[in-house]
């Protein structure tokens, strides 16, 4: 734990939220709570600080929960997590992080340590899961020399993280999938999706929130 407490966490919450309708940085359980503040609330438990990456973040002011991260502003909007995650990397040079998707309500501190070990076995540039042959970009450690290979990707409008991975060190986490907490990998891309796990999205991105 004291290892990660020397790490950053970056919380991705932008994206076009296509097939919730509306944004999924406003997802709410049934208590109404924010999904995003949850999640950064059990990150800052865990690592150093924790940031958020939104498309706007002037739309997560309104949240007295999340004042307490710092938010910044996606640098390549509408380029989807390549964009997302060279900004955070740009955010706190130097650093590595470790980067999460805001619509997945599973953590697991287990696979988070076993991930950041692997970065101690030797010299790499990224660390992410592997599980039933499916890769998971936005559960994993992404280090300094990613910001540069990314902005080559992004020029060339390659906007698939594995497409990087040839430039850059790439080490797997491989794990049992009857081994893992049920639900963990999973994004919320559906309001169906949202409320089989207990969250509803929000009808409109709110300006105020909600009573």
């Amino acid at each position: 734990m004291r290892d990660l407490k020397r790490h950053v966490a970056a919380i991705l919450c932008g994206g076009l939220s296509r097939r919730m309708g509306s944004d999924k940085a406003f997802l709410r359980d049934q208590s109404g709570q924010l999904l995003l503040a949850q999640t950064a609330a059990k990150l800052a438990s865990w690592f150093g600080s924790t940031i958020l990456v939104a498309d706007d973040p002037q739309k997560l002011a309104p949240f007295p929960e999340l004042s307490s991260y710092r938010a910044v502003g996606d640098l390549h909007p509408l380029t989807g997590p390549v964009g997302a995650i060279r900004t955070a990397l740009l955010a706190q040079p130097g650093q590595t992080i470790f980067i999460l998707a805001g619509d997945q309500p599973i953590l697991d501190l287990g696979v988070i340590l076993q991930l950041k070990d692997l970065w101690k076995k030797s010299p790499i540039d990224i660390a992410l899961p592997r599980h039933d042959g499916s890769i998971e970009p936005l559960y994993a450690f992404y280090g300094p020399n990613c910001a540069a290979v990314f902005e080559r990707s992004l020029a060339q409008n390659q906007l698939a993280i594995r497409r990087s991975f040839p430039f850059l060190q790439v080490k797997y986490l491989d794990l049992d999938p009857d081994a893992l907490p049920i639900g963990l990998f999973k994004n919320l891309n559906t309001p169906a999706e949202a409320q089989a796990l207990g969250y509803q999205p929000a009808p409109t991105s709110p300006k105020t929130p909600p009573n």
